[in-house]
């Protein structure tokens, strides 16, 4: 296998570069978001100045798509003072980041998967075909919900009132 200090260079380099794809990642959502207020910008004042119902429409959309409870992920679900239209951008950030990772890990994957052999892809396949099916009689094991059973000649203990 690896040796103490060839498993720790290993596990440094893997961290530099997750965190390097995360920075990366980050630039691009912030720099497509500014894209965005800047088309979302002149749209709104083209509509203005042109008068168009549209403007209403795209105005109803928007109210009510803000209508929606957005849920947001810690630690931003914690900060008490974001205005509506910073969740709702948090949200969309988020959302669209999600996405990117999901890409550059699938391509990942298949960069990976790319490299292996025939024996090396079927020794993975068996591999997680294993740790799918022990996830599966683990979760079997767990307790499902407490139901009360009554004994037979004991009553319920009673509530406090």
């Amino acid at each position: 296998m690896f040796s103490g200090k060839e498993w720790t260079v290993r596990v440094i380099v893997g961290a530099v570069a997750a965190l390097a794809v995360v920075v990366l990642v980050s630039g691009l959502v912030i720099a497509d978001e500014k894209a965005d207020l800047k088309q979302s910008d002149q749209k709104q004042s083209t509509a203005k100045a042109a008068g168009k119902a549209d403007a209403k429409a795209d105005a109803q959309t928007a109210s009510q798509s803000d209508a929606r409870a957005v849920r947001l992920t810690k630690p931003w679900k914690d900060l008490t003072s974001l205005t509506e239209d910073q969740k709702r951008k948090i949200n969309e950030i988020h959302r669209k980041s999600t996405q990117e990772v999901k890409a550059i890990e699938q391509r990942e994957h298949d960069d990976i998967m790319a490299l292996l052999n025939e024996q090396q892809k079927s020794e993975l396949t068996a591999m997680q075909e294993k740790e799918a099916a022990e996830k599966k009689a683990k979760a079997g094991e767990k307790p499902k919900a407490k139901v009360s059973q009554k004994e037979p000649g004991k009553d319920p203990v009673p509530l406090a009132r």
